[in-house]
């Protein structure tokens, strides 16, 4: 439906162009996961990153795989400021997201702050 195209369904191929990696994975969470403000990097590893816990005193996030590939088993994810963040670029097994729209939810969800 047109309703549906306006909030974002419908073509896929607009974000082709963005997708460096086509493994699909599924991770479980058992809250309301961390919002990625504008400014902010999701960052992702398969193993926790001790630099960005005692150092930079960011909290970890931690996934498990919950289907498609299952690979890698399992994640953790942290939400930092792109600054902080940059200085983890090139890290092996480092991956950053920066938010393209904001995180959509439910009116009913309280989101907990991400730092």
């Amino acid at each position: 439906s047109e309703a549906y195209r306006q909030k974002g369904g419908g073509s896929f191929s607009r974000w082709q162009a963005h997708i460096r990696d086509w493994r699909r994975n599924l991770y479980r969470y058992g809250g309301v996961f961390p919002a990625v403000a504008e400014g902010d990097v999701l960052l992702l590893s398969p193993e926790p990153l001790d630099v960005v816990e005692s150092e930079l005193g960011y909290p970890p996030t931690k996934l498990s795989a919950a289907g498609l590939d299952n690979n890698p088993p399992q994640r953790v994810a942290y939400v930092l400021p792109r600054r902080e963040a940059m200085l983890l670029a090139g890290r092996e097994n480092v991956s950053m997201y920066e938010p393209m729209a904001g995180q959509l939810q439910s009116p009913t969800e309280i989101q907990p702050p991400s730092r």
